[in-house]
C-alpha cells in the first residue's frame, strides 16, 4: 500500500517545493545545478551505460520576430500617447534588446555553451566507472543552430576530459528520428492522428479565470483598443511573458524583473503550462521513435557487452512529449481540475539544457570477464536534469533502480 501511495507523496511535495522556489520563467528558466547527491550503486553492479535526451542550452528568444515585435510594439504606444512611465522604460529597454538581439534570434547564447559543458562535467564525474571503460561515445542533433551547438559544447568537453575516447557526432535527415521525429525533413516520419487534449477550456479563458488581463496591460499602456482588438489579449500576453522569461539567457545587462508582479507572472506560467501541456497531450505520440532508438540501442549496447554513451540533443517539446510518454514523475497525470495541473506537470521541469539520463547497470563479474549481460540482469535508473526520477508504470527492485527487461517489456510495444 506505501509503495502506491508514496508516488503521490512525491509529487505533492515537489510540486509544494515547486511553489516555494518559483522563479515562473517556465521553459526559459536557467538549469539548476543544484542536486541531491546520487543513491549508490546497487550492489555488485556497476554502470556501463548512458542513454541521454538533452535540451539546447540558453538561447536568444526562438520567435523570428520576437525583439522586433515589442519594439514596434512599445513604438506604436508612444506614437499614440499611450505609454505609461513604466512602459516608457519598457520601449527603451526594448530597443537595446533588439538592437543586441535581433540577429541572433534561435541562436545559442554563451551560457547554453556553458550550461552543455558543466553538464558533461557532472555525468563524467557522477559515473567515472563508465568512462574507465573506454565508451564509445555518440552524439546526434537536430538541424536548429542551438542544438547543433550544444552537442558541440558537450562532446567537446568530453573530448578534453577524455582525450584518448573516440566521440563522433551526427546531424542529418536520416537521424531525425532519434531528436525531432515529427520534423518534415524526417524520411521515416510517421504521424500518428491527432488525439484531442485534455480540458476544452481556451488558453484565454484559463488566464481570465486567474486574472484581468487589463492588470497587466495597465501597468504598461494606458489604453490597450487602440493597439490590438480583445481577441489577441493572450496572444500579446504571451510575447510579453516570453520576453521576460528570455532575459535570463543573455548577459543579465538588460532586466525586465519589474514590468509585471509576481502574482502576475504566475498566472501567466500557469496559463503557459496550460497551453503547453494541452498541446504535448494532443501529439506527443509522435514521439514513440525516440523510445523506441533508447530502447534498441540500449538493447544493442547489452548486448555487445562494451561500454557506450549515447547523446541526442534536440527541444524542450521533444524532451517533454518524451517524458509525457514515459510519465517520468507522473508527469503525464491529468488532474481533474485544470487549476492543479502545475502540481503534476511543470514546464520548469524542460529549463534550458534540461535531459533525460538512463543509467544502465550490469553485475560486476561481466565488467571484469568482458562479457555480455542478460537483458534481465541490466537494472537501470533515470535522472531528470540530474535528479533521480521515478517510473510510475514500473515497480522498482529497489529505489531508485528498474529492470531493463520490464522497460522493454512496458514501453517497447
Amino acid at each position: 500500500m506505501f509503495r502506491r501511495v508514496l508516488p503521490w507523496i512525491c509529487l505533492l511535495l515537489s510540486a509544494a517545493l515547486r511553489l516555494q522556489a518559483q522563479d515562473y520563467a517556465g521553459h526559459d528558466a536557467l538549469y539548476d545545478f543544484n542536486v541531491p547527491a546520487l543513491t549508490p550503486s546497487p550492489k555488485g553492479y556497476v554502470p556501463f551505460y548512458i542513454s541521454h535526451y538533452g535540451r539546447h542550452g540558453s538561447r536568444f528568444a526562438w520567435q523570428k520576430d520576437m525583439y522586433g515585435h515589442m519594439k514596434d510594439l512599445f513604438d506604436t504606444a508612444a506614437v499614440k500617447g499611450l505609454l505609461t512611465p513604466l512602459g516608457e522604460s519598457v520601449r527603451e529597454r526594448a530597443h537595446i534588446l533588439y538592437d543586441r538581439c535581433h540577429n541572433q534570434t534561435g541562436e545559442l547564447a554563451e551560457k547554453g555553451v556553458e550550461q552543455q559543458r558543466r553538464i558533461a562535467d557532472v555525468m563524467a564525474g557522477s559515473f567515472p566507472e563508465v568512462f574507465r571503460q573506454g565508451p564509445a561515445i555518440t552524439a546526434w542533433s537536430s538541424h536548429a543552430q542551438r542544438a547543433i551547438m550544444s552537442m558541440g559544447a558537450f562532446c567537446l568537453e568530453m573530448q578534453r576530459l577524455f582525450p584518448d575516447l573516440e566521440v563522433r557526432m551526427n546531424e542529418s535527415n536520416i537521424f531525425l528520428y532519434k531528436v525531432v521525429p515529427d520534423n518534415k525533413a524526417n524520411p521515416f516520419r510517421k504521424s500518428p492522428p491527432a488525439e484531442k487534449p485534455p480540458y476544452p477550456e481556451s488558453v484565454s479563458e484559463f488566464f481570465a479565470r486567474h486574472m484581468d488581463y487589463m492588470d497587466v496591460f495597465h501597468r504598461l499602456f494606458t489604453d490597450v483598443e487602440p493597439l490590438f482588438p480583445e481577441e489577441q489579449y493572450w496572444n500579446e500576453l504571451s510575447y510579453l511573458y516570453q520576453y521576460i522569461g528570455g532575459m535570463e539567457s543573455l548577459d543579465g545587462s538588460v532586466r525586465l524583473d519589474n514590468v509585471v508582479t509576481e502574482e502576475q507572472e504566475r498566472a501567466m506560467w500557469e496559463a503557459f503550462n496550460y497551453t503547453v501541456f494541452r498541446g504535448y497531450q494532443g501529439n506527443k505520440n509522435d514521439f514513440w521513435p525516440v523510445i523506441r532508438d533508447i530502447i534498441e540501442l540500449g538493447s544493442a549496447r547489452i548486448a555487445d557487452g562494451k561500454a557506450a554513451v549515447d547523446l541526442r540533443f534536440g527541444h524542450d517539446y521533444a524532451l517533454g512529449r518524451t517524458l509525457c510518454l514515459l510519465n517520468v514523475n507522473g508527469m503525464d497525470t491529468v488532474p481533474e481540475n485544470p487549476d492543479d495541473l502545475w502540481k503534476t506537470y511543470s514546464t520548469d521541469m524542460i529549463p534550458m539544457g534540461s535531459n533525460l539520463q538512463i543509467i544502465l547497470y550490469r553485475p560486476k563479474k561481466a565488467v571484469r570477464r568482458h562479457l555480455p549481460s542478460a537483458p534481465e540482469e541490466v537494472l537501470f535508473k533515470l535522472l531528470l536534469n540530474g535528479r533521480e526520477a521515478t517510473l510510475p508504470a514500473l515497480v522498482p527492485v529497489s529505489d531508485p533502480y528498474y529492470q531493463w527487461s520490464d522497460f522493454v517489456s512496458v514501453f517497447g510495444t
